[in-house]
């Protein structure tokens, strides 16, 4: 009986240390990506993404005695796409330092279709559920807008909205889709003329 009991307890051990082993990482041809590796090694082992955005991040700690410390974050976000046999790889780095891999569906856009009339897009997505549905964009840009914003006890404050603005060009027999993104998240969807 003690026996059977130790070997129970064994391979309930052996079942908590897989699962609370760290994710394997992205593989890259014979080199693995890990979280906490530096931007410069994901270069040297996957190459250029097809997609690269970076931005700055405001973060606020609250540190001894009460004091508040600020300061600025650079943020970026790669997008993988390995070809219809792999799924997509979103990288996310946090002052040059790998601190996520998420994967979305599988790349070389196979929801084209549904992408090109808008149908799998709703408003409110955030741009990572864009890139993992749609793919990178033909064209983006991005730039600031100020908005003052008043609360109930009529104080005003003025914050920064970043808003990116990205276009898909389908072809020439279809209209080029227009997409624009308030902080991130998916605000406007508009169609402009035939692409090309």
């Amino acid at each position: 009986m003690p026996r059977f009991s130790l070997r129970c307890a064994g391979v309930a051990m052996a079942v908590l240390l897989v699962l609370a082993a760290p994710a394997l990482g992205l593989r890259c041809g014979n080199d693995l990506v890990h979280e906490g590796d530096h931007v410069i090694e994901v270069l040297n082992k996957c190459g250029e993404p097809q997609w690269r955005e970076r931005w700055e991040d405001e973060v606020i700690e609250r540190r001894f005695f009460d004091t508040l410390e600020r300061q600025i974050v650079v943020m970026e976000e790669w997008l993988y796409d390995f070809g219809p046999s792999r799924l997509l790889y979103i990288l996310r780095f946090r002052n040059s330092r790998l601190e996520s891999i998420a994967t979305g569906d599988r790349g070389s856009r196979l929801s084209v279709q549904s992408c090109r009339e808008g149908k799998v897009l709703s408003i409110g997505d955030t741009k990572f559920e864009v890139l993992r549905m749609c793919g990178p964009p033909d064209f983006s840009e991005i730039r600031d807008a100020d908005e003052l914003i008043i609360n109930r006890f009529d104080r005003t404050r003025r914050t920064t909205i970043r808003i990116d603005e990205w276009t898909y060009n389908f072809g020439p027999s279809h209209f080029l889709l227009h997409l624009t993104f308030e902080n991130r998240r998916l605000k406007r969807m508009e169609t402009g003329g035939y692409g090309f």
